[in-house]
């Protein structure tokens, strides 16, 4: 199935051209450094890829297309997107890319058996040293905000809630809000997956695998959770129920009695619609921000359970 992923593509490119910057810079850190980071990012990149024939993924996607018969609100979408990238194929791309006792093969990883690129091609580089492969990888952090943050990135949200643009629902400010929310969770989501990266990469093959599914069904629950409390929808603009009253004792009443009423009539309404705007878009934002909680979450516990597991020998 082909998922719309189209705009989180577009804000991908964003990030991918600031971290090219950083392995191009030849003072920024060793050389296996920048050589590593380089190859994360491919492997990223190819793990995106394997969303539309991922079955895995199949829950999570879905609920960010149509949501209780109804169209996801793009923005939200797009958060999803970023944060489905972060706390899975981040994790899954760091632990198959770190020296172990044990290999880390795709299997372990829940890689689409199909995509055989994946950890393969080009040749995997591994970084044996998991000191430098922390500071690295914390170092790179400011190419996220960088991106998400940029000129480019508010522009792609006036795309894609063009008419919510057009109707109040999320302005320039809002959409800056919006994206200052996502960086700020990319930021917190990226250092636990690198952390549970690391654990799934330490512990034996078959346990991999567990820690690899039960940290996706946590990220399906908060998908699943924090749209419970928000209708994560379009806005659907021309909704006005005080227009449903019967039109018969208007049209028995004087011209300027009638006048009267239909401007009263009209502005109750605009005022009630201007109000649910506002909601609207206070609870998009919460909802932004409580599925990267939920995600966050799920990352700590997937970390967690991980003490249950013994660690290989090498």
């Amino acid at each position: 199935m082909e998922y719309r992923t189209r705009e989180f593509a577009r804000l991908y490119g964003l990030v991918s051209e600031q971290l090219a910057l950083i392995t191009q810079d030849f003072s920024w850190r060793s050389q296996p450094e920048r050589d590593w980071l380089a190859y994360l990012v491919i492997v990223f990149q190819e793990l995106f890829a394997d969303w539309d024939r991922d079955p895995k993924l199949r829950d999570y996607l879905q609920g960010l297309e149509v949501w209780e018969g109804r169209d996801v609100h793009p923005v939200f979408r797009l958060a999803g997107h970023v944060y489905l990238h972060v706390s899975y194929d981040l994790v899954r791309g760091v632990a198959g890319t770190l020296a172990t006792a044990m290999a880390v093969l795709p299997p372990h990883l829940h890689i689409v058996p199909a995509n055989t690129r994946t950890l393969s091609v080009p040749p995997p580089i591994k970084l044996a040293s998991r000191a430098e492969a922390r500071m690295a990888f914390l170092a790179a952090s400011p190419a996220f905000p960088a991106a998400l943050g940029s000129r480019d990135a508010v522009d792609l949200l006036g795309e894609i809630t063009v008419w919510a643009k057009v109707l109040g629902v999320l302005p320039r400010k809002k959409r800056e809000l919006a994206l200052r929310i996502i960086s700020q969770w990319v930021l917190a989501l990226r250092n636990a997956a690198f952390i549970a990266g690391e654990t799934i990469a330490d512990v034996a093959p078959a346990d991999r695998l567990l820690m690899v599914g039960k940290l996706l069904q946590g990220i399906e629950d908060a998908r699943r959770d924090s749209q419970k409390g928000f209708t994560t929808t379009d806005l659907e603009p021309w909704g006005f129920p005080i227009l449903g009253v019967a039109p018969l004792p208007f049209l028995l009443a004087p011209p300027w009695m009638v006048a009267a009423i239909a401007t009263l009539v009209v502005a109750i309404a605009w005022m009630s619609w201007i109000a649910k705007i506002r909601r609207r878009r206070r609870a998009l934002l919460g909802a932004i921000d409580n599925l990267g909680l939920g995600i966050l979450r799920a990352l700590a516990k997937a970390g967690w359970e991980a003490k249950e597991f013994p660690q290989p020998k090498g």
